[in-house]
């Protein structure tokens, strides 16, 4: 019998088990990859960059934007003062560009790559439940792959340049095929 505003304890299954260990590493994944983007982009302002412009923009991919991707701008040459930009795409595709931590690019000549990968080769519910049984921690995703093709990882194979002009860009558009690419420039000049 239990006591009043008390409930039966009953033991956690497998299936319980797994869940909690599964929000933990997410939790955990949000936390590192959290702490990477604010100690890579900037988390504190600082002094107020001079000279950057607007930049903002949309990536398609199969003619669908292209959510959670990370857009990079890089500087084509080695300009003192001159910063790599960056920006995360949200569920409509579209980017505002950001130069450590603040809104903006500094104008100038810029090579572009597009990051979105995810995890393949996830293990079955089931494997997961038979490795916590044995008491050894559940196997993990084995494999990340990038979502579209690889060659727009890296800026300087992507194919993708850009002129940023003194008044910025406002509508810059980036569509990914499988194979090819097609840029609308908007208010930018493209290379």
């Amino acid at each position: 019998m239990t006591g009043l505003g008390r409930q039966p304890h009953s033991p956690v299954t497998p299936f319980g088990h797994f869940v909690t260990s599964l929000c933990s590493r997410l939790l955990f994944l949000v936390a590192v990859t959290t702490f990477i983007v604010l100690t890579t982009v900037g988390c504190e302002r600082g002094p107020k960059l001079e000279g950057l412009v607007p930049c903002r923009g949309a990536v398609m991919f199969q003619d669908e934007p292209l959510a959670g991707a990370i857009v990079t701008f890089s500087p084509k040459d080695n300009k003192p003062g001159v910063r790599a930009a960056v920006a995360t795409t949200d569920d409509k595709g579209v980017f505002s560009l950001m130069t450590l931590g603040q809104k903006g690019i500094f104008p100038g000549e810029y090579r572009v790559s597009i990051v979105k990968n995810t995890a393949v080769e996830t293990p079955t519910n089931r494997e997961r439940a038979e490795q916590m049984q044995q008491g050894r921690r559940p196997l993990r995703p084995q494999k990340i792959e990038s979502v579209i093709p690889a060659k727009f990882n890296d800026e300087k194979k992507s194919g993708l340049e850009f002129l940023i002009g003194e008044q910025g860009a406002r509508e810059l558009k980036i569509e990914i095929e499988s194979l090819d690419t097609k840029i609308f420039p908007g208010a930018g000049k493209v290379l």
